[in-house]
């Protein structure tokens, strides 16, 4: 039976509380996101002082738990098909792991097992969905989408290799990193390809961008499976909206044909690899990422070898008319060319575009003033960089300088920076140190700090008991971080008091 993941907001009681320590190394710091084959957190690496993304093995059809009763350990129904799924798990996280040196992908740090299940522990990829950057900057167009998504192409294929697919793709686990990088997460779904245990095994759907072989409770599945996954996110960064689920196409498609579409910045050719991307069938879709890849980045290079065939055959033709025509028929034609190219009214002069300052301007206002661009002389490309001196989404830098002079005769290509506004910088934590120590820590991350003295009898002298801001949170540079540190005081010895003595009727008694 196939479970339809459904995104919970709230938390409920099969959730590790807020603090829960793993291993004796990693903080829980909240819930990050959880479907029905596992919880994600977010979590402190205690040893590393920096955050981490921490994937809890969790069917919720073979498992349980309740916190509220104290509970860390899961509850586990039929435990030997369990133990042999959960060894799986782990078998594929050791072969990721042997992965991280891949661009692309998220690094895995540490895996082990702890409270009858198993964990997998990630880097934190500080960023941007691809999802929030279309809802925040719009549409992009096919350069941009080549731009954006070359490393993830690569990466896939060589976890194919391995005989790993991911199932889990979308525009939700495709994050953009503070410097730019593209980086795909969340492999707590993916499964080998030619896995022998049991193939109902619960799954998460992602609605729009899983394959329809991943609602069948024994549906083959392949490369081809991320194949759909990665033109479905495609189709949504030219669109804004994903595919219909693969279940109501199968039963009725309406999904819009990006070919026919308008307003999508793409190749006609480009928009027909993406749908063909999406095929329901998975033998009509490309093969492997390989596949697809060649199909998405050499159509231009095939329209120019076709071009100059083209030329080619032309003057060939006209090479043999001029071998085979007698000498006046020569003369002739010689005489005609001549004359034509005298009497032949020049070209008229194409039009040139000069290139706007985009530096203080909005995403939307370079698109709606910028010369040439409905006429396809210039094409756009974003980025995005921090800055102190501009609100986040305001252009900060552009690559071609103003007044530069293009024409439709040759695109320019222009990449505007968008600013991500300051860069918050995370909170180090001090706790326990000396605070003389902690002062530097402090001042070394660019916060300032403000030393409040606290008297705790048979404390430690001079050590940080807390501090305001809690370790992890990110925090713009120059924040003031309040330390209470410990002012020992030594206690008071103090004296017995003298009894003093009664008296009774003149006798002194004690």
């Amino acid at each position: 039976m196939v479970m339809v993941m459904e995104q919970q907001n709230q938390i409920n009681n099969q959730f590790l509380p807020v603090h829960t320590k793993l291993q004796e190394r990693y903080e829980i710091l909240k819930v990050n996101g959880e479907g029905n084959f596992g919880i994600t957190y977010i979590g402190w690496d205690c040893l590393l002082e920096s955050k981490v993304a921490i994937k809890e093995f969790f069917p919720v059809s073979r498992v349980r738990r309740d916190v509220s009763k104290g509970e860390t350990e899961v509850y586990v129904f039929q435990e030997k098909e369990y133990e042999q799924i959960l060894e799986k798990y782990l078998e594929e996280a050791r072969k990721l792991s042997k992965l991280n040196q891949i661009d692309g992908i998220v690094s895995i740090r540490d895996f082990f097992y702890a409270n009858h299940t198993a964990y997998i522990v990630m880097d934190y990829i500080e960023g941007t969905s691809i999802r929030d950057y279309i809802q925040e900057n719009g549409t992009v167009s096919e350069h941009e989408v080549k731009q954006m998504l070359k490393p993830i192409f690569s990466s896939l294929s060589k976890i194919h290799e391995q005989g790993i697919i991911h199932r889990d793709i979308s525009a939700d686990n495709i994050m953009i990193t503070d410097d730019n990088h593209v980086i795909l997460v969340d492999f707590g779904s993916a499964r080998q390809i030619n896995l022998d245990e049991d193939k109902s095994m619960t799954v998460m759907i992602k609605r729009g961008y899983s394959a329809p072989e991943l609602y069948r409770s024994h549906g083959e599945q392949g490369p081809y499976t991320d194949v759909y996954a990665v033109c479905a996110t495609i189709y949504y960064m030219l669109t804004g909206k994903s595919p219909d689920e693969a279940i109501d196409r199968i039963l009725e498609d309406e999904t819009e044909s990006l070919v026919k579409m308008k307003g999508v910045r793409a190749s006609k050719e480009f928009r027909r690899n993406v749908m063909k991307g999406i095929s329901l069938k998975a033998k009509e879709r490309f093969a492997t990422m390989k596949e697809l890849e060649n199909a998405l980045y050499t159509e231009k290079k095939k329209s120019r070898v076709l071009a100059g065939l083209a030329v080619f055959i032309i003057l060939v033709g006209l090479l043999g008319t001029f071998l085979f025509n007698s000498p006046k028929e020569k003369v002739a034609t010689v005489l005609k060319e001549k004359t034509e190219a005298v009497t032949k009214s020049p070209e008229p002069t194409p039009q040139m575009y000069k290139m706007i300052s985009g530096i203080g301007k909005t995403k939307q206002e370079i698109l709606e003033t910028l010369p040439g661009l409905k006429e396809k002389a210039v094409t756009v490309a974003w980025k995005s960089s921090y800055d102190e001196n501009f609100q986040k989404g305001f252009v900060i830098a552009q690559s071609i300088p103003v007044d530069t002079s293009y024409s439709k005769e040759k695109t320019v290509h222009v990449t505007f920076t968008l600013s991500k506004g300051v860069k918050k910088v995370m909170v180090p934590s001090v706790v326990g140190m000396n605070y003389e120590e902690a002062e530097k820590k402090i001042k070394s991350k660019g916060f300032t700090y403000k030393i409040v003295w606290k008297e705790k009898q048979n404390g430690k002298a001079y050590v940080v008991l807390s501090q305001s801001v809690r370790a992890g949170t990110k925090k713009r540079k120059k924040t003031c971080i309040k330390l209470t540190v410990c002012k020992s005081i030594t206690p008071k010895l103090t004296t017995k008091p003298t009894k003093k003595p009664k008296k009774y009727d003149g006798v002194i008694t004690y």
